[in-house]
């Protein structure tokens, strides 16, 4: 992985309170979550371990428009 492909992100905007850290595979299990905001399964996601709230690589990096 590239190293700002895998970086902490902190101040997203679905979640700006913790920073988001990567999460792919831990000890050769898949860290398997639905993504809030797309509700789709990811195995490439970023995770807020404080608040259990989970987001996909993709929505992470280009976050799509929530509708209310």
């Amino acid at each position: 992985f590239h190293k700002e492909c895998i970086e902490p992100i902190s101040k997203h905007p679905y979640h700006p309170k913790h920073s988001l850290r990567f999460s792919q595979r831990i000890n050769g299990f898949y860290s398997r979550k639905t993504c809030l905001c797309c509700l789709n399964y990811s195995y490439r996601q970023y995770v807020c371990s404080l608040c259990d709230f989970t987001i996909c690589d993709d929505c992470a990096r280009e976050p799509p428009l929530l509708e209310i």
